[in-house]
């Protein structure tokens, strides 16, 4: 992925009304962060940690979409696979995330099993190893 910047990043967001873009807490490190092994930006908002956001830089142009994870997950007692990079975790190392369709669209919500914490570039590449609990 190629590097980006705090206002590329805050202006491509297609499912946070402007409301949310005022609460959006950009990284602060991301001149650290390894670009080149990326296929997405994602990270958890450290002032909400039920809030986490995806970047990905499409084709069409970069698009962001906010996620959210549930406040009072299931008891899960065995390992779980992100949907995105295939790691198997263990337990509360995979989380549901879901995501509104569109700023301001009523038609609800679309869901998936992700990294709880979103390194699933960093986990392709064995970079990092799974979630052992949380």
């Amino acid at each position: 992925m190629r590097e980006l910047n705090a206002e590329e990043i805050g202006n491509c967001f297609v499912n946070c009304s402007a409301r949310d873009l005022e609460k959006l807490e950009i990284p602060a490190d991301l001149e650290d962060r390894p670009w080149p092994t990326l296929d997405f930006l994602g990270w958890i908002d450290p002032s909400t940690p039920l809030r986490g956001y995806l970047v990905v830089d499409l084709p069409e142009g970069l698009t962001g979409v906010r996620l959210r994870f549930p406040g009072n997950p299931p008891s899960t007692r065995r390992p779980s696979m992100c949907a995105f990079c295939h790691t198997v975790h263990a337990v509360g190392g995979v989380a549901l995330v879901s995501a509104p369709r569109r700023a301001g669209d009523s038609a609800g919500s679309f869901g998936t099993y992700a990294c709880s914490d979103l390194a699933c570039s960093l986990h392709v590449r064995g970079l990092t190893g799974p979630v052992h609990g949380v």
